[in-house]
């Protein structure tokens, strides 16, 4: 597990954060209360920068652009899990602090699926 982290620590850095980010509380701020999409805008940027942050430690543990279903398992599968877990922790262990939500995991998964096809055509092109 210790090699793991220290292998990914960028996406490791990036989970942390997340989970810190969606265990805390909201603040009422005015600005964002007039923009209804903000907080799923932020549920797509969050999971989006996830899995590219996966694509980039992949590419520099490895030091190669060949993709496998491993791969693809970490750059999607495991964001998308990730983001399911959080919004049930959301909904039943924070006391009303926070409330899990199906739209939120949508957004998580769209982020995922931007991560995935930036990380993928985008990234990829990069380095080759």
């Amino acid at each position: 597990m210790r090699n793991y982290l220290n292998a990914y620590k960028t996406s490791s850095l990036a989970y942390v954060l997340i989970f810190i980010a969606s265990m805390a509380p909201v603040p009422d701020y005015e600005p964002l209360r007039r923009f209804d999409l903000a907080d799923k805008w932020a549920h797509i940027v969050m999971y989006g920068v996830l899995s590219l942050c996966v694509w980039w430690d992949i590419y520099h543990v490895r030091r190669t652009l060949d993709f496998d279903y491993k791969d693809l398992k970490r750059t999607t599968f495991y964001p998308i899990i990730f983001g399911g877990i959080m919004e049930i922790v959301q909904r039943y262990c924070t006391f009303g602090v926070r409330n899990g939500d199906w739209l939120d995991f949508i957004a998580n998964t769209i982020g995922v699926a931007l991560g995935f096809i930036i990380g993928f055509f985008v990234l990829r092109k990069l380095y080759a």
